[in-house]
């Protein structure tokens, strides 16, 4: 039984206003002019409350939205500072819908550029962390094959040449590289100077990367080398940057302790002599790794104006009494930041109930169960929604067992696309590969008459298209085995099936079947791929095929069949089921954003280009796409 689509009203739609303490309101209430000011705390004190608070106030006395700007390092923490500040304003009846004021770093600094640069016709964008990889990869492999770029590796780095480790060193190097201003002549230099032959090698590749991304022509940008470039615009259009300054009335930075130091510097362009709010707990930085710099707070607030106010919230909101325990003799192992009014031993624990336990156990695998048999006892015995639980992990791939482990016990669990590798995603991987048979087919390239592998054509016919059994996958076998044995034929049943999938149109005659019957169903799934595979190939003749139109012509194939099903399946009352489809549907969601992304960024490549360009890459895209907001762990 399908349950009946209901609009719901999203949650959190309106927030009324917190209980603010006495350091909270001295924020808050500042009057119009006050300056920098740089608001210490820890974990659960109300930092990202207060910065809120303090747009809503502005907004309240009348300053319109356009010039209230919030900020902060990564797109879901914008993403969550922009739904707290919506309910707020909805609680007030104050409309924001005109102009939202919270943005990341990045989409900022992307703002600045594209405005500066606004006559010239190339338009700017994002490099995406896998295109960053690939850029590098290709670097490299030509280092490797071309005898005239061949580079002398140090014996330290002759294991590594090629490998994932080694290419996400050198991403490090060039973010750190453009964030700190170092160009790959002093690099060399550096190299030189200490003795290091690693350096002197990473500028020269240093040196090929910028070139690449300047001779692409499409004004191509890594993350790092946005900041600076932004920062740089900034400086040389002052013009731009009085009437940005005019425009801007007050800035507020939530965690500002993971600025990197190219951040610091557009910061330090934009907030001099301004009102403008940072929030900070040095102990918390979780952008390390990203070149965020906390012990560089020590200079904050103060570089942009003598008279910045610093002050510490000293209540604690979220820590019960164990939990404020435990952070604080965790937090003791870190060193402090010199020069930093103490914002650990001031913190005083929230007055609710909490509890603390440590488990140690044998393996991963008593691990698994273990987190197992806690979400279901707190979600059985207690009544705790999964929504309201988190698991955390470590690393990435350690997340990927939790979450299997998890489902394999029916707990729904909330994933985000983007986090994921399409071309390994069950429902996007089949399309990729008929997108390339396609292409082999319409160029007469093809040894088979789908160019599709036999094992690769089982996968097909068994997968998420397909939908066949291998029972029905082996009944169809011995039903093409028997047609063309009766007819006195040698060929074996790979060959057969692969005639049958390059033919679909023919499949009654090709099975020796009326064609007054209804097919059966052992048959169904072939003849499904194989009419995906002949609208991809007729979409790839067609002149100027876009990956867009190829994948679409695969998708419209089997949409009657798998995308109603897949609907259907969303919308049931079996969960396991639901989960399974709105996850292959996002998968199919994803893979048309990346390749309208792929067809603006690459104006004229084919959909076989598309997907060498997705096979290539070791990462995935990015954090683009819209992340899940499933009810799970």
């Amino acid at each position: 039984m399908v349950s009946t689509p209901q609009l719901l009203r999203p949650k959190n739609l309106f927030r009324s206003a917190p209980v603010l303490d006495p350091q909270q309101k001295s924020v808050v209430e500042q009057p119009a002019g006050h300056g920098p000011i740089l608001v210490l705390g820890g974990p659960g004190s109300g930092k990202t409350t207060t910065a809120v608070e303090y747009a809503v106030a502005k907004i309240q006395a009348g300053v319109p939205t356009s010039q209230v700007l919030l900020l902060t390092n990564t797109r879901t923490g914008a993403a969550q500072l922009r739904s707290q500040l919506t309910a707020r304003l909805n609680h007030e009846g104050i409309d924001s819908r005109a102009e939202t004021p919270v943005r990341s770093f990045a989409s900022y600094a992307f703002d600045l550029i594209t405005r500066i640069r606004e006559d010239e016709t190339a338009t700017p964008r994002l490099l995406a962390g896998a295109e960053q990889d690939r850029v590098i990869a290709e670097l490299i492999d030509g280092y490797m094959t071309e005898p005239d770029l061949a580079l002398d590796w140090p014996e330290s780095l002759e294991e590594a040449v090629g490998l994932r480790g080694l290419r996400h060193e050198l991403r490090e190097l060039i973010d750190r590289s453009a964030e700190y201003g170092i160009q790959p002549g002093q690099l060399e230099q550096l190299g030189r100077t200490k003795g290091r032959t690693e350096w002197r090698v990473a500028a020269r590749i240093l040196q090929d990367y910028r070139d690449v991304l300047d001779l692409s022509g499409d004004a191509a940008y890594d993350p790092s080398g946005l900041m600076t470039s932004a920062a740089d615009l900034w400086e040389a259009n002052p013009d731009f940057a009085a009437a940005e300054t005019t425009r801007i009335q007050h800035i507020m930075i939530d965690d500002f302790q993971d600025a990197t130091p190219a951040i610091h510097r557009l910061v330090k362009l934009l907030g001099t002599e301004r009102d403008i709010v940072m929030t900070a707990n040095p102990d918390t930085t979780v952008q390390g790794f990203r070149g965020a710099r906390p012990q560089a707070l020590v200079d904050w607030p103060q570089n942009l104006s003598s008279d910045a106010i610093v002050t510490t919230l000293e209540t604690g909101y979220r820590l019960p009494p164990q939990l404020h325990t435990a952070y604080q003799r965790t937090a003791g192992r870190i060193p402090a930041v010199a020069g930093l009014p103490d914002a650990r031993t001031t913190l005083e624990p929230a007055d609710h109930a909490g509890q603390v336990a440590v488990h140690r156990l044998a393996s991963p695998v008593q691990e698994h169960l273990f987190i197992v048999q806690q979400v279901l006892e707190l979600h059985h015995r207690r009544g705790v929604a999964f929504e309201d639980m988190a698991v955390l992990s470590r690393t990435a791939s350690k997340v990927s067992e939790v979450a299997t482990a998890l489902e394999s016990e029916s707990i729904p669990v909330a994933r985000s696309i983007s986090e994921v590798m399409l071309n390994q995603q069950p429902a996007a991987a089949p399309l990729l590969a008929l997108t390339t048979a396609a292409d082999a087919v319409a160029d007469g390239t093809t040894v088979t008459a789908t160019g599709i592998e036999p094992a690769d054509l089982h996968w097909l016919i068994t997968g998420r298209y397909g939908s066949s059994t291998p029972l029905e996958l082996r009944n169809l076998r011995r039903r093409l085995l028997a047609v063309e044995r009766e007819a006195q034929g040698t060929r074996d049943s790979a060959e057969l099936l692969d005639t049958l999938v390059a033919n679909p149109d023919d499949a009654y005659t090709i099975l020796g079947l009326d064609a007054e019957r209804s097919m059966p169903r052992y048959a169904r799934g072939a003849i499904r791929i194989g009419r995906m595979l002949a609208a991809m190939v007729q979409a790839t003749i067609e002149e100027q095929a876009s990956a867009e139109m190829v994948l679409w012509a695969g998708w419209a194939a089997a949409l009657n069949d798998v995308g109603s099903l897949w609907e259907e399946q969303a919308l049931g009352d079996d969960k396991d089921v639901a989960v399974r489809a709105n996850r292959d549907l996002d998968s199919v969601v994803a893979l048309f954003e990346a390749a309208e992304r792929y067809v603006v960024q690459f104006p004229g490549q084919t959909a076989a280009g598309f997907t060498e360009y997705l096979a290539e890459q070791d990462l995935p895209m990015d954090s683009l796409s819209s992340r899940s907001t499933s009810s799970g762990v």
